[in-house]
């Protein structure tokens, strides 16, 4: 790119941001065939180079986008109970409600192929008895592989205003599906 093709590439990049959504096939086929004549007839005015940088800027965005929202939980799988494989990512918390952790998953029972790699889980502890008191937390290590069932559900935010956007902080660490554990045994 020549001198000033980066804010012409950047400038493409805030576009998909103000179309509000990734294109589809077309809109693939309609960046390929405009980066490609573009391509072609920035070599005979140097006019075109500052179009080309924009489709290029576009698609760019388009593509990191699509890449980072595909592995997602389909809405007909959401509270269903679904077989996973793999293992406890990161440190897990317990709590009073039951101990939380990240599990990256290796195999869905779906058979899902876009099925996303990491789910935030909670295991809950089983009631006690009939005294309806709480049993302890599941003590969970980094690193321990499972097979757990669990009940999934795509992660969502609450509707309050000036407060930390979950939605957003989970789709920036990877995490597109939130749920608990139904039933567990170790591999």
């Amino acid at each position: 790119m020549c001198a000033g093709g980066f804010a012409e590439f950047c400038a493409g990049r805030v576009g998909l941001a103000a179309a509000g959504g990734v294109p589809g096939w077309g809109g693939w086929a309609l960046c390929c065939a405009a980066d490609l004549v573009l391509l072609g007839a920035a070599r005979f005015h140097r006019g075109f180079i500052v179009a080309t940088a924009c489709v290029i800027g576009f698609s760019y965005a388009a593509l990191r986008a699509e890449w980072r929202l595909t592995p997602h939980l389909p809405l007909e799988f959401e509270q269903r109970d679904i077989a996973l494989t793999g293992f406890v990512r990161w440190l897990p918390e317990a709590g009073e409600e039951g101990t939380r952790f990240l599990f990256e998953v290796e195999s869905n029972g779906a058979g899902l192929r876009d099925f996303p790699r990491i789910v935030r889980l909670t295991w809950m502890p089983p009631k006690r008895g009939g005294s309806g008191a709480p049993a302890k937390p599941m003590k969970l290590e980094a690193g321990q592989r499972w097979t757990l069932t669990a009940r999934l559900k795509r992660p969502h935010n609450d509707a309050n205003f000036g407060l930390r956007d979950m939605e957003v902080s989970m789709l920036e660490r990877g995490i597109r599906a939130t749920g608990y554990v139904s039933m567990s045994r170790a591999p």
